[in-house]
């Protein structure tokens, strides 16, 4: 039987998410600066013709990707409610991430934002409404969480930034566990253990 439109679109759309799938599983286990064209299409199973039909370049794959999860990211942060008790909100940031953790591909997401900052000779992304961005990434939640959990006297005091390093190296990790045990092996975080880290003696277990 002769294949439709409907069908070579959803072919084409399953090829080039295979590229998009497998360079993001590269770019966060080894680097963006490291993974070469070559590796990409060998990864994903694809011609250099193929790649070259859907990117121009290696950074134009890096910009439809980080754009294809941007979108997404934002859309599901975005529920998270500041204006509710921090504690909440702590909790509900992270049910957010330890729920990526359930997901391989969101596996990979994360774990490359988290170690975004390590990755060398990367180009800077080009995003569309960079201070959006900026303002719904888990550091920028988090910040906002802190602040007003400690004004309420809820959080430890101190540097936030403190806690923030220590809990994002706890979810570095988490990330980087998922990735080599499996969705079988791996054992998923109690998300109280999370939140614990933030609070005051006296409020453990809430």
């Amino acid at each position: 039987m002769p294949r439709s439109k409907e069908d070579f679109k959803e072919i084409t759309l399953k090829r080039k998410n295979t590229i998009l799938e497998t360079a993001l599983r590269l770019f966060s286990l080894y680097g963006y600066d490291t993974i070469s064209i070559d590796q990409i299409t060998k990864e994903s199973k694809c011609s250099h013709g193929l790649f070259y039909h859907y990117f121009n370049s290696k950074q134009d794959l890096l910009d439809q990707l980080l754009k294809t999860v941007i979108h997404y990211w934002n859309k599901e942060i975005e529920q998270i409610d500041l204006t509710q008790n921090p504690l909440f909100a702590l909790k509900d940031l992270n049910v957010f991430v330890t729920n990526y953790l359930k997901d391989d591909v969101k596996t990979y997401i994360l774990y490359l934002f988290l170690t975004f900052h390590l990755q060398k000779n990367i180009p800077v992304p080009k995003i569309k409404n960079k201070e959006k961005f900026k303002n719904n990434r888990p550091f920028a939640k988090l910040f906002e969480i802190i602040n007003k959990g400690q004004e309420l006297g809820v959080f430890v005091e101190g540097d936030p930034l403190d806690y923030i390093r220590i809990y994002f190296s706890a979810l570095q990790g988490l990330a980087y566990s998922r990735i080599h045990l499996g969705a079988k092996k791996f054992k998923p975080v109690n998300i109280d253990a999370l939140t614990n880290i933030f609070l005051k003696k006296e409020e453990y277990h809430v």
